[in-house]
């Protein structure tokens, strides 16, 4: 069951891949939709400099075991 379900997601990436080849859109595949992420596809708009933010990003931290690390981004309106 598990290797089905690997196979789906390898699939979708594969067909999300082919899209974009076709044109300069991308799909973006959450990794755990069941989390509440959708799939998003996004067009050639997407790559215009008037949708371009600035990510700032913060210095990495480890306690214990793990790493984090903080992003940032300024948004102005809901194209970007």
């Amino acid at each position: 069951e598990e290797s089905d379900e690997s196979y789906a997601v390898a699939l979708q990436a594969q067909e999300a891949y082919t899209e974009a080849s076709a044109s300069k859109g991308f799909t973006f595949l959450p990794a755990n939709p069941q989390y509440g992420q959708r799939r998003r596809t996004f067009d050639d708009t997407a790559f215009e400099a008037a949708n371009a933010v600035e990510i700032k990003r913060g210095e990495p931290f480890t306690d214990r075991k793990s790493t984090f690390q903080a992003f940032a981004a300024k948004v102005s309106n809901q194209g970007q």
